[in-house]
Order: C-alpha cells, then structure tokens, then sequence
C-alpha cells in the first residue's frame, strides 16, 4: 500500500475532520467548515482539513488547468482564518489516486484518529470513487466514526460551487463571484517591470507577476482595490493584451493603476480585490482617445472601490 507522506501516524490524537478541494474557499465551504468547527470546539478536539493539489481531476482525466481560484498557500490561510486548526494539504498524485476507500481512510484514521467526518451530499473518496456517503457511513459504524452529511449551500443561482464561480470570472462578472465567494476575488504578485507605456500617458500602472495557474478574469477593465502591506488604494486594473499598443499580442498582463499614488514598488508583494466590471479591453485609434477613456476609468473605480464595498 502507498504510504502517504503528510499523514504520519499519530499526527493527532482525536480530531473532527473534512476533506475536499475547497478552490476558493468560497460560502458553501466556509458553511460546512464553520460546522466542522462548531463541532470540534463543542468537542473540544481540534478542526482538521485534508485538501488537495492539484485538484484531482488533473490527474484522472490528465488535464492541465490553469482556473485555480486560490493558490495553495491562500487557502490554508483562508481555512485557518475559519478556525481550522490543522490543515494537511496531500499531493495529488496518480498512487494516491489508486488508494482504495479502505486504504485511504485507514491512513487518515492512523494519522488523525477523527470522531466525526463532515461531508457535502456529494462527496467520495478512494479510486473510483467507491467512498461515497453510504460506504463512509458503514466504515464509521465498524471504526467508531460519526458521518454528518450537509446539504449544498445555495443563493437565487442556484448551488454555489467553484465552477460556477469560475463561470462568472471569465464571464467578467466579478461582483456576483464576489457573492458566491463572500468576498471580492483576488489577486496576488509582485510588482515587475513592465514596458512603462503607461508612465509616458501620464498613467504608471503596477504590472503584477501573477501566478500562472490561477484563473484570470475576463479580459477588461475593472474597478478595484490594492493592498500594498497595511495600506490600500482605490485602483483600476486592467487585464489582457493592450491592443492598442500590441494588437498581435495573446500573452495576458495584469496592471493596476493606483490613485492618488506615486512611489516606486518595484519588488513589492501586491494584492488587488476586485470590485465591478468596467468595460472591455479596446482598441483606441490614439493616445489622446484612450486616455480619455482612463480618465473616465478612474472616476467609475473612484465611485465603486472608494468605500472598499
């Protein structure tokens, strides 16, 4: 049996614990973590969550994605700001994969002796998908465990989920993702050089190095906000092209334009929220016409992303 490496045995001596991909760490996640750990502190045991990457399906169906909506480290923060107390985050691999139910669970149970596993209707483990709720249930009454199955968290679209996030991003949609998140979407990188077009318009831009398989919204302008450490800044950030200096152009760039700002981040760590959907990328006949179109751009972002709401 493959010996998975984060799960040493006796890691925990009792825990309550969930598993899943948690991408995003959006509403429906947080609902059934909150019930992970409302229970676990009742319990007095500690909140344990085991999660995935890459996601699974990269490997059964040997697909690579690049629509991640939080990297690794952003979910284990976002899961531990949740109260979560032990995050175990497994490398997805094809052995890991071919580990039955049975094999699978009896790690977990060696490594975090849970009482109580917490589940959404759908959730299965083990190849195959051969751990579905009624399996689990049978493998708690025989090794001790309590299964709580959870109904799908749901708002007027319907069930929130990932995918259906991530079909609002690329649709430019960030407010309502920023519903089904219950937050604004996000992201992070650091300051790089970029070709300062933006400088000789009058408009220095930020140019993030994002990273490259988190999913980037759709190609546009957005108004936004910046952290840069403790402070923030109202922005409008642009994503895609540049057509009107690059029309050939297919690699996609994120800039952000930070108002009532003039210092030099070059190397700095900055993280952008993003609030409403402007307009989408152009083309402009000349300089004088696009940045026209930037003042305008900067008055909508002061507007929508001054409050931070």
């Amino acid at each position: 049996m493959t010996r998975i490496p984060a799960l040493q045995p006796g890691l925990l001596e009792r825990s309550h614990l969930t598993i899943g991909t948690f991408d995003g760490v959006h509403r429906g996640h947080q609902s059934l973590i909150r019930t992970l750990v409302e229970g676990a502190r009742a319990a007095s045991l500690p909140a344990a969550v085991i999660t995935f990457f890459p996601h699974p399906v990269e490997v059964i169906r040997g697909i690579r994605e690049n629509n991640y909506l939080s990297d690794p480290q952003e979910k284990t923060r976002l899961l531990q700001n949740l109260g979560v107390n032990q995050v175990i985050t497994l490398d997805f691999t094809a052995e890991l994969a071919a580990l039955s139910a049975e094999e699978f669970t009896h790690q977990i149970r060696q490594s975090l002796n849970f009482t109580r596993l917490v589940i959404g209707p759908d959730f299965a483990l083990g190849k195959g998908r051969e751990g579905h709720s009624a399996w689990l249930q049978q493998d708690g009454e025989k090794h001790g465990y309590e299964v709580k199955i959870l109904p799908p968290l749901e708002d007027s679209g319907g069930k929130i989920s990932s995918s259906g996030i991530r079909q609002l991003l690329e649709s430019g949609n960030v407010s309502a993702a920023a519903s089904g998140l219950g937050r604004p979407y996000r992201l992070s990188g650091e300051v790089i050089l970029g070709d300062q077009r933006g400088r000789t318009l009058g408009f220095p831009t930020a140019n993030l190095n994002v990273w490259p398989r988190q999913l980037l919204p759709r190609n546009g302008v957005y108004a936004a906000r910046a952290f840069l450490g403790e402070e923030s800044f109202v922005c409008f950030t642009n994503i895609g092209t540049r057509p009107t200096f690059q029309p050939d152009a297919v690699e996609k760039k994120v800039e952000a334009y930070l108002l009532d700002f003039d210092r030099d981040i070059y190397g700095r760590q900055l993280t952008l929220d993003f609030y409403e959907f402007i307009r989408p990328e152009m083309r402009f006949e000349n300089k004088d016409a696009l940045i026209a179109q930037i003042q305008k751009d900067i008055q909508f972002a002061r507007e929508v992303a001054a409050d931070g709401s």
